[in-house]
């Protein structure tokens, strides 16, 4: 007998399954909830005073949670549901895959705009909140790490620690410079703000081809904080991205866009957004050979 996979969960995007499993069966799904334990009512008419209170809002933060739980639990069986209707509709591509065990243009040829897969390997999760903090910090991060190191060189006199000290802070603060720092704010500020980006590398050997997601936090099963905490941005562990493609980014793409109409300032109008476009595509449009996905569930087994 096979032994079932237990898949840990850390997003699932429940509103797009619901979507495709609903037009996969033609059908809406009703989503049952079960409620365990007492009822409200019968919580609070069975203990009386500010015991009585306090033993009640317990009880239903209790079955909140066990609520709470349980959709999780339906979330998972529906999603499972999902994946092996499409498997066995012949709508979902696993990459790699036995035929598919290398990057190549085949491999590109083969998907549509909008085809659902299911790509395992490595992932690496760009939190950009995190990364603004960063910024913002590095000089007083740098100065701390510098005592850090300093004080454990217990051989150094003051005078020795002292210059040590000055020396590893700046060779850190000239290899990122306030201007530098400034800079790279502003772009977060203007095109990331605090976007969470997924990309997961199915080809070890080939580290530029790549599937790109943004992730929706109300979709994490938990803060991206305690994600990180417990897996790293870049787990050592494969993962599986269910998804959707999102675009394919040709390998020469151009934004110049054609002026619809003569008027100047329509024209200069353009012209600005062109430019911005240029940047976005510098600063956080997936290109080639990346491929844009929307991801729909991420696991591990």
């Amino acid at each position: 007998m096979n032994a079932r996979c237990v898949r840990d969960f850390i997003y699932i995007d429940i509103d797009r399954v619901k979507s495709i499993i609903s037009q996969l069966e033609e059908g809406l799904i009703d989503q049952t909830q079960i409620f365990s334990g007492s009822s409200e009512g019968s919580t609070l008419c069975g203990e009386g005073g500010l015991f009585g209170f306090f033993k009640a809002e317990a009880d239903l933060n209790l079955n909140f949670h066990r609520q709470l739980s349980e959709t999780k639990y339906l979330h998972d069986y529906i999603y499972n549901k999902v994946e092996k209707l499409l498997l066995n509709e012949s709508q979902l591509l696993r990459i790699p895959n036995e035929e598919i065990c290398v990057c190549s243009e085949d491999l590109r040829n083969s998907l549509t705009d909008n085809s659902f897969i299911l790509i395992k390997g490595k992932i690496a999760i760009n939190d950009f909140s995190q990364l603004r903090k960063l910024v913002e910090n590095f000089d007083e991060l740098s100065k701390f790490v510098a005592r850090c190191d300093i004080a454990n060189r217990t051989e150094l006199s003051k005078a020795q620690a002292k210059l040590a000290y000055d020396d590893l802070v700046n060779k850190s603060l000239s290899n990122f410079d306030k201007d530098t720092r400034k800079g790279l704010t502003l772009v977060i500020d203007m095109f990331y703000q605090d976007r969470i980006v997924i990309k997961i590398f199915p080809f070890r050997e080939y580290p530029d081809f790549r599937f790109v997601g943004n992730l929706n936090k109300i979709y994490l099963r938990d803060d991206i904080e305690s994600i990180i905490y417990k897996y790293g941005t870049a787990p050592v562990s494969d993962w599986t991205i269910f998804g959707q493609i999102a675009s394919i980014p040709p390998e020469n793409r151009s934004n110049d866009m054609l002026n619809m109409t003569g008027n100047q300032i329509e024209n200069a109008l353009q012209r600005l957004f062109d430019a911005n476009r240029n940047l976005e595509k510098m600063a956080q449009s997936v290109t080639y050979p990346e491929i844009a996905i929307t991801p729909i569930a991420i696991y591990r087994e």
